[in-house]
């Protein structure tokens, strides 16, 4: 069973390696498992994006999709400071200032106040951005070329 993210990397002439991690839609939400996030500090982490410009980046031409994501993905992380949940009263002997998502985001970081599946999907999408992924939600049709 998956973790409901689909991960692609692309290369483009212009626009150079495109990493992306994008959230596998139910039947009524393109959302996903990530619907969880919206109405959520969480939510500013996971870009949508239409799909048509995810259909030409696949066939080669990644600019209208780097244009619509936005920021690195670090930046992007960087979004929501909020510190570790192990790192407040002294529960965690490695705490540091590092503890917070971005790019120096340690492999234990646990977000604060949030139910097990919730913090599972928000762990996902942070480990993603941190290794320079842009998560993104797919709106709209795509198209494949045969």
């Amino acid at each position: 069973m998956g973790d409901g993210f689909r991960r692609i990397d692309l290369t483009d002439a212009e626009q150079g390696p495109v990493r992306l991690t994008v959230v596998i839609p139910r039947p009524d939400d393109p959302w996903g498992v990530a619907a969880c996030l919206r109405g959520t500090p969480w939510e500013c982490l996971v870009r949508e994006v239409d799909g048509e410009s995810v259909s030409h980046a696949v066939h080669g031409y990644a600019t209208p999709l780097v244009r619509r994501m936005g920021p690195h993905p670090h930046a992007v992380a960087r979004r929501v400071r909020v510190p570790c949940a192990l790192s407040d009263g002294d529960q965690c002997v490695g705490a540091s200032p590092a503890c917070v998502p971005g790019p120096r985001m340690p492999d234990c970081f646990d977000p604060p106040d949030l139910s097990p599946d919730v913090a599972a999907v928000v762990t996902t999408v942070l480990v993603d951005l941190r290794a320079g992924r842009h998560v993104v939600v797919v709106t709209g049709s795509e198209f494949v070329l045969l």
